[in-house]
């Protein structure tokens, strides 16, 4: 009789304390105890096209008030959304990771407000491999001479800028990459080129973020020259160093070498002559 007093003790005791397990869990992952607010999602890493599932808790509902819900990456809102409240305070929506907004790897931000308390969690994502490849032209200012379009391909990143330098005899490109990505660009000759003084092509020096890097010659005619090179994440500029670049800028940089080559002379023959004196 004693040993079922017991038994019967002990299966009370696990039905009670099951629930109550449950529930630490539940706060566990999502606390409104301490907070007004909680979000969560169901996954820590996402992948180009899957589905990120958002759900959360509020301690105390508000008829009629939703809770408002934002993807950041950074300082980019990537989406936004309203999700309405259920009787018990929970919320849940799905997002699908797929779009133009969803084109960086890296930590995005899920913050969700409500009646003026916010929550927020974070996840990875990782686009597709492939990216977004974008074929278009640049038109790039060329002081008096106009403009000239410089065509390109990348994958990986965007062109924000492209603009001459008359100190290198060269451009310069300012880039925005989301992942290692490979750009090629077509030259016009017309424009920049680079040759040796018997007027046979040079290979063209390449520059990112200061480091030399290796390139590929793809194509070569009378009009273009067309250059593939890969970068990385977080690269940001280009620089491509010629011999010859817009007519314009071309003759000032050969005629101010020359003026000062002169001056040079000048100076040392009044050296000279002083101190002959």
């Amino acid at each position: 009789m004693q040993y079922k007093k017991v038994y019967l003790a002990l299966i009370f005791l696990s039905i009670s304390f099951i629930p109550v397990f449950s529930q630490e869990a539940e706060e566990e992952a999502c606390n409104v105890v301490d907070e007004l607010i909680c979000v969560d999602v169901a996954e820590g890493f996402y992948e180009e096209g899957d589905t990120v599932v958002v759900s959360g808790k509020v301690r105390a509902v508000i008829l009629d008030s939703p809770v408002s819900l934002q993807i950041f990456y950074g300082e980019t809102l990537v989406q936004i959304d309203q999700l309405g409240v259920a009787q018990d305070g929970t919320f849940t929506t799905t997002l699908i990771a797929k779009g133009p907004q969803w084109a960086r790897e890296g930590t995005y931000l899920v913050r969700a407000a409500y009646s003026g308390n916010i929550a927020e969690t974070n996840f990875e994502f990782k686009p597709a491999e492939s990216g977004i490849t974008t074929t278009d032209f640049f038109e790039v200012d060329a002081g008096s001479f106009g403009t000239f379009d410089v065509p390109y391909t990348i994958n990986g990143g965007t062109i924000k800028n492209i603009q001459v330098e008359p100190k290198i005899l060269g451009l310069v490109i300012t880039i925005d990459t989301q992942r290692d990505g490979v750009i090629t660009l077509e030259l016009p000759r017309s424009f920049i080129d680079a040759k040796n003084m018997a007027g046979a092509d040079e290979r063209y020096l390449i520059f990112i973020d200061g480091s030399e890097i290796t390139f590929e010659e793809t194509a070569s005619t009378r009009d273009y020259r067309t250059l593939k090179f890969a970068f990385e994440k977080g690269d940001a500029q280009i620089d491509i160093i010629g011999t010859f670049v817009v007519p314009e800028f071309g003759s000032y940089i050969i005629l101010t070498l020359v003026l000062s080559l002169l001056v040079l002379i000048i100076i040392q023959q009044k050296s000279k002559i002083l101190v002959r004196i």
